[in-house]
């Protein structure tokens, strides 16, 4: 990654914002609640999949993009299944 330091921040947020939802929402003892911070956390998964297209114009090495892409992508799904399963 190139020296893009506001790049690099925001990607770094957005990784930490998937795990400190999830984390939170479940401290919360409310399924809804849960589910809430759930979907937040997808949301973030989201953003950092968007900001990995910084492959595509030379911040990322592109196999590194492209693979960090795909690991958002199973890990949304697992987001959406576990949402899924708690609004059942």
């Amino acid at each position: 990654m190139r020296n893009d330091w506001g790049m690099r921040g925001q990607m770094q947020g957005a990784v930490v914002s998937v795990a400190a939802n999830i984390a939170e929402g479940y401290e919360r003892n409310s399924r809804k609640e849960y589910v809430h911070f759930l979907t937040i956390s997808k949301g973030s998964c989201g953003e950092f999949r968007c900001l990995l297209i910084a492959g595509r114009i030379g911040y990322l090495a592109k196999e590194t993009s492209k693979d960090a892409i795909e690991d958002t992508k199973e890990i949304s799904r697992m987001l959406k299944g576990l949402i899924d399963s708690l609004k059942t």
